[in-house]
């Protein structure tokens, strides 16, 4: 993954937890501030160290932290570095989620060998949205969970999400349902 991911998980546990939460972690996956440079790839392996470690210092389950790092990341990291691509993905949920694939192709125009993941748009009925979501990297959907309630806060739109099929219990991909509630 990209130092762009291992700069926000930083930015999270500094803004959760305090600085010093952040050395600790550091310390705990082997890892130093070399490994944040935004721009460049490194080995998956250096992200899970770090998510392993957080949960361990931080003593919070590993499916809480991926929920709030998703959040975290629509609401800031995204904001900060995409925000204009975000605008023009989409100004409802919706449309935002109808586009994803397309937005993320732009980002990775910025990105050399980007191992993006893909979301499909099943069914949108104004009530309800049934989104499939691909990826190469196992271990994500409770981040994605993360990142739709954080879109849901960004387009102003409480959701309740579902997990209806899930990659690590055989299926081909992950399947969220997010419920519209009213306003």
């Amino acid at each position: 993954m990209y130092g762009l991911i291992h700069c926000a998980l930083r930015d999270h546990v500094a803004g959760q937890y305090g600085e010093d939460s952040v050395a600790k972690v550091l310390d705990n996956a082997g890892v130093t501030e070399e490994h944040f440079v935004v721009m460049q790839a490194y080995d998956d392996e250096v992200t899970l160290r770090l998510i392993g470690a957080a949960c361990e210092i931080l003593q919070v389950d590993p499916d809480e932290l991926m929920v709030a790092f998703g959040k975290f990341w629509v609401l800031d990291t995204a904001v900060k570095h995409y925000g204009p691509v975000l605008s023009f993905a989409g100004r409802t949920l919706d449309k935002f989620l109808a586009n994803l694939d397309l937005m993320h192709e732009q980002v990775a125009a910025t990105f050399t060998n980007l191992r993006q993941p893909s979301f499909e748009v099943m069914s949108s009925d104004g009530s309800s949205i049934s989104l499939i979501y691909k990826s190469e990297r196992d271990g994500l959907t409770e981040f994605v969970r993360g990142l739709l309630l954080g879109l849901g806060e960004h387009f102003q739109q409480e959701v309740c999400i579902s997990i209806l099929a899930r990659k690590s219990e055989g299926e081909p991909h992950d399947i969220f349902l997010i419920e519209l509630q009213d306003d």
